[in-house]
């Protein structure tokens, strides 16, 4: 067995927050003691530039010694109901919105890191992959009564502070996961982290961290979409489309609105609308609030 005494994990998005932490600790301005690991879940939604920045932490953390884990659906910790974002909405005609409740982050993202963390900490106790149990995350259970809490870094820059995760709905997570937010304890808000990132160099332009096919974009970022990758606009309008025509009777037999992805209004509407507020502006004018976007979700744990 490992003779390690202290678990620190990385839930990485790859957006400026999470790659701030890791250049502070590849460059040694942020001390990990113990086993470190960065994990990042992919949505299979994710930008061409957040593939380009994992390239990128990938090739340093290797430089570094830094594990770095890329969960894909093949890996077998994301569930059959949401292997991918697209995937789902295509399963169940549906897209995420402004007007539900949000479950895309919580079951594309932080569930697969928790099962992987699990298989983790079994494989680190040396207890063979038929044995491991993920239902109330044994592994992780017996890992944290030898050893101690695992610290969870979370990447949320000051000025987030309504992103806190709040208290974990699960016992296990209770006892054995300490959420640490280190941006917070340096005073890093979201620009200082494109700032440091930027002066670091070596991960090229980092943007924060969502999906092509957010919910949570502005009309901006619509527009910036719009621009950059017309067919995935195109896309996202012909899964929002989908949506609508499965739903329209059955809500209208239930006296219910048939929202899209902003609600009432369908993505081609908050195009027009982000067309007349922003279309003066250039492409590089988009790029820029593109990139000074940040996360707007609280997640559970």
């Amino acid at each position: 067995m490992h003779n390690i005494r202290k678990l620190t994990v990385l839930s990485c998005g790859a957006g400026r927050d999470s790659c701030a932490i890791i250049a502070k600790h590849l460059s040694g301005e942020y001390q990990i003691p113990g086993e470190f690991v960065a994990v990042f879940s992919d949505t299979g939604n994710e930008h061409p530039h957040t593939y380009e920045t994992i390239t990128r932490v990938k090739a340093l953390c290797a430089e570094k010694g830094v594990k770095f884990v890329h969960l894909t659906p093949d890996l077998g910790y994301h569930t059959e109901a949401w292997r991918t974002l697209t995937g789902q909405w295509s399963r169940t005609n549906s897209v995420t919105s402004k007007a539900f409740g949000k479950a895309c982050t919580d079951n594309l993202k932080i569930k697969p890191i928790y099962r992987w963390l699990n298989d983790y900490c079994g494989e680190l106790l040396g207890i063979p992959k038929d044995q491991r149990q993920d239902r109330g995350k044994q592994e992780i259970v017996e890992w944290v009564s030898r050893y101690g809490q695992i610290d969870m870094i979370v990447g949320i820059a000051q000025g987030e502070e309504k992103r806190l995760g709040k208290d974990f709905p699960q016992k296990w997570a209770t006892a054995c996961i300490n959420r640490i937010y280190p941006l917070i304890d340096w005073g890093m808000n979201g620009n200082d982290c494109i700032e440091y990132l930027d002066s670091y160099q070596r991960l090229g332009k980092v943007y924060p961290s969502n999906c092509m096919f957010c919910h949570y974009s502005s009309k901006a970022e619509v527009l910036w979409l719009y621009r950059q990758y017309p067919e995935k606009f195109s896309e996202w309008v012909g899964y929002e489309k989908a949506k609508i025509d499965a739903n329209r009777e059955k809500q209208a037999a239930r006296g219910k609105p048939n929202h899209g992805v902003n609600g009432a209004k369908l993505l081609p509407v908050i195009l027009l609308e982000a067309e007349e507020e922003f279309g003066h502006l250039g492409n590089e004018d988009l790029d820029d609030i593109k990139r000074s976007h940040g996360q707007c979700g609280v997640n559970a744990y």
